[in-house]
């Protein structure tokens, strides 16, 4: 194996791909990279067994092969290495020279045949293909919410839903739900899909593909999810089981509405937020009359903050009480400069989502059960 490529290109590749690896794996083999030179391509191949990831590395190649690295190792001399520089590898009675114009090391390599082998697109998978920043900003708007929970592993992942033209994401820890839909997502599958993403494969689908534009294509069966653009390949299993129905906790009913600016319910939240106490609790009092509401926090021993937010109010006038970091959790994710936010007494769950008046193909939900006080 002999090939030429630029610092940048390998770094971006080597970086990501790392996490991947094993770490904490007692199998040596999984610590490393697979790099492998064919085909008039090169590659750099990282698994946990649980997914993989292949990037295609544009670079000049003079000799095909393939070689397994430690990872860690590789990976911090490209880190160091100045933007610009040309890096030339090369392999010579099984070890690996990397060359620079500066510098030279060397590293041992080990058996390609003891590398995992990857698993391969079946022809029995269902293809979809949408726009990659569509699903980056579907997942990114609902993972937060996912559960840690081995007594139900359904809710540990993403669930993806595709119904066309709607594509779907929802999480929940069963505190709180999150929808994202998509609703211009035409596809030349019209089936439709639905599957539960695992958490961390959701959250390495997010640096993986951060940077990536144009459209990725999906390849699913019922065990596994093949995401494929033109330079990365990401293969994760998917989690058995059936997704809770969400429909059914979203709510119909609506008691009380709130309109706020979402910038300024934020601000406030966090102001009065200082005072929060032991359970990070915050009162919602809405007052009709007055077209106004109050946020109040209260910490035993330490202190007490009171807002008064304008807003448009209409509805029945009650206290209700919410975990602060769940609500700012929420607002984060509302795209929109106002919100509303609709309550139905300090027991049944509420929802937060873009004010309905303002049209747009992606729609964010939030729901967010009271504090039982």
């Amino acid at each position: 194996m002999h090939i030429i490529c630029l610092k940048e290109y390998l770094e971006r590749a080597v970086v990501i791909a790392e996490r991947l690896c094993g770490k904490n794996s007692t199998l040596k083999i999984l610590q490393c990279f697979l790099l492998s030179v064919h085909e008039n391509k090169i590659e750099i191949i990282a698994t946990d067994l649980e997914q993989s990831v292949r990037f295609t590395v544009p670079g000049k190649i003079q000799q095909e092969g393939m070689v397994v690295v430690p990872a860690h190792l590789f990976t911090q001399f490209i880190q160091h290495r100045p933007t610009g520089e040309k890096i030339e590898l090369t392999i010579k009675q099984k070890t690996l020279n990397i060359r620079t114009p500066a510098s030279h090391i060397t590293l041992q390599t080990l058996p390609t045949e003891e590398f995992p082998i990857i698993p391969t697109v079946s022809e029995k998978a269902s293809v979809y293909a949408f726009p990659t920043q569509t699903l980056l900003r579907g997942i990114a708007h609902t993972v937060p919410f996912t559960a840690f929970s081995d007594a139900k592993p359904e809710i540990t992942g993403v669930f993806l839903k595709y119904q066309p033209p709607t594509l779907t994401f929802v999480a929940t820890d069963t505190f709180r739900l999150g929808v994202y839909e998509d609703h211009k997502n035409n596809n030349t599958n019209d089936k439709g899909f639905s599957c539960i993403v695992p958490v961390r494969a959701a959250q390495e689908f997010i640096r993986i593909y951060a940077n990536e534009q144009g459209q990725c294509s999906l390849f699913i069966t019922p065990q596994q999810l093949f995401f494929h653009s033109e330079n990365v390949e990401f293969l994760t299993r998917l989690i058995e089981g059936n997704y809770p129905p969400y429909e059914t906790v979203i709510p119909k009913e609506k008691k009380t509405t709130l309109v706020f600016p979402k910038k300024e319910l934020t601000n406030q939240l966090l102001s009065v937020g200082v005072f929060a106490g032991r359970l990070q609790d915050v009162s919602i009092t809405p007052n009709t009359q007055q077209q106004r509401v109050s946020l109040q926090t209260k910490h035993e021993g330490v202190g007490a903050g009171e807002a008064q937010l304008s807003a448009r109010v209409n509805g029945e006038e009650y206290t209700t009480f919410f975990n602060l970091k769940y609500l700012l959790d929420g607002l984060q994710q509302c795209d929109a400069a106002e919100v509303v936010w609709w309550l139905n007494g300090a027991t049944a769950p509420s929802l937060i989502q873009q004010n309905p008046a303002t049209e747009s193909a992606t729609v964010f939900r939030y729901v967010l059960m009271p504090i039982r006080m």
